[in-house]
């Protein structure tokens, strides 16, 4: 059975972040904290993250009023 890609998802933005490293994007699933969702290759309960991202690009900055922080 193939999942959606919830968790790989979740791997590459914590990956981006530097969190973790590229590689291991997709196949770390940092959020499957069970054993059995390990165990099972599926997520049963659902983990919250939270990431920061910094926003450089000038056009899209202007766009939102000149914020370059967020909290996504």
């Amino acid at each position: 059975m193939l999942g959606i890609g919830k968790s790989t998802l979740t791997d590459s933005l914590v990956a981006a972040a530097g969190i973790i490293s590229m590689a291991s994007a997709g196949d770390q699933r940092l959020t499957d904290t069970r054993a059995d969702e390990a165990e099972r290759g599926i997520t049963i309960k659902s983990t919250g993250i939270s990431l920061y991202n910094e926003i450089s690009d000038v056009g899209f900055l202007a766009m939102a009023k000149q914020a370059s922080d967020y909290v996504v």
